[in-house]
């Protein structure tokens, strides 16, 4: 009888201390912090990132290549890769400079397993389309895949996570079952233009082009750099039977 009573004592005051602790909530709230620094937020904006971690994200601005979307060095409207390369995508846009804080924060997400970063750069990328006024008129949402042996190390494709939150926001099917990488490709980042082109060469196939036949098509990934993967990415689409394809990316760098 007397373990009874200390345990309907214990039961007692656990929910006395709840109880204590949801009103205490409920009069002082506790505080939402930034995604990218950690600092306590004063309001809870959408996107969960305060104000001066907002103030270092570097847009992209003019001048821009009208096609793959990169700074030009010049007030040309197409940059000279894009001239000389066969195209395949309509156009593509990235948001911000690859540099600061925003380069720090993708390399949260693709290295340390930060996943919930993506959430306020998915938002950004979707203003960018909303701002573009794509999202009127496209059909898809497609990922650029990772190999089976890469997401397996990884745990997950960051640009299906960066999907997921646009097609949420804009109102648009997301397939990641379509378009499959069928070659490991090695890390790209110390690679030369016609190396990239090279590496990601039928890298790609299309699984099911039942659901992309005369679409309109939207390539998500985090960083452009040449721009191959998408191109690549592209051609194949086009090659199923997409009727246009875009692409939009978070990221690219100041030039190549």
């Amino acid at each position: 009888m007397i373990w009874l009573k200390k345990v309907g004592i214990s039961i007692l005051v656990s929910n006395i201390s709840e109880f204590i602790n949801g009103i205490t909530d409920l009069i002082f709230p506790p505080k939402s912090v930034c995604i990218f620094c950690k600092k306590p937020l004063l309001i809870l904006e959408e996107h969960e990132v305060c104000k001066d971690c907002i103030s270092k994200l570097m847009y992209l601005h003019a001048p821009l290549c009208d096609i793959c979307g990169r700074p030009l060095a010049d007030l040309n409207n197409v940059c000279l890769e894009c001239k000389e390369e066969k195209v395949y995508f309509e156009k593509a846009v990235s948001v911000f400079y690859f540099a600061g804080l925003i380069q720090s924060i993708i390399h949260r997400l693709k290295y340390d397993g930060d996943i919930k970063v993506a959430h306020p750069i998915g938002i950004f990328m979707s203003y960018e389309i909303k701002r573009m006024g794509w999202h009127r008129d496209l059909d898809i949402i497609i990922p650029v895949p990772l190999h089976a042996e890469r997401l397996h190390q990884r745990g997950f494709n960051q640009s299906f996570l960066l999907s997921e939150i646009m097609g949420r926001e804009c109102r648009l099917d997301v397939r990641d079952n379509i378009l499959k990488r069928i070659r490991y490709t090695e890390s790209q980042i110390n690679f030369s233009k016609f190396e990239r082109i090279m590496n990601v060469k039928d890298a790609f196939y299309i699984e099911n082009n039942k659901p992309i036949i005369n679409k309109k098509i939207l390539i998500v990934d985090d960083i452009m750099t040449t721009g191959a993967t998408l191109n690549e990415c592209s051609r194949i689409l086009k090659q199923a039977g997409a009727k246009e394809v875009y692409c939009i990316t978070a990221a690219c760098p100041y030039h190549i």
